[in-house]
């Protein structure tokens, strides 16, 4: 999966690109430096929500995700970036997807 992340002129994205707007264009490497600001934590919590949120809204109700609370889908995320240091936000989010049941992460990641 190619993850694009600009708003420059308009441009030809194949099936698997799309645009990433807010936090989830951020680095692995930028989610673990900033994990210490509280306020910084907590906008990076209402993006990751939103997008299960977005998630939820373009799936059907059987693939739906629901994590335990917001703090554990922020440790998922730290975890994930732990791990694969090389990634983005947005597929730490699409792994937390797919660990919740939902459809599978279109990268390979670490476990």
């Amino acid at each position: 999966m190619v993850f694009v992340a600009t708003f420059a002129q308009a441009q030809h994205l194949g099936p698997n690109e799309f645009y990433i707007l807010g936090s989830g264009g951020n680095s692995c490497a930028k989610w673990l430096e900033e994990r210490e600001y509280q306020s910084l934590r907590a906008q990076r919590m209402e993006w990751l929500l939103g997008f299960l949120t977005g998630y939820n809204y373009s799936t059907n109700t059987s693939r739906q995700v629901r994590p335990q609370d917001g703090q554990s889908a922020l440790a998922f995320v730290d975890r994930y970036c732990a791990d694969n240091p090389l990634s983005n936000v947005t597929a730490a989010a699409a792994a937390l997807v797919e660990a919740l049941g939902g459809r599978k992460a279109e990268h390979p990641w670490k476990r």
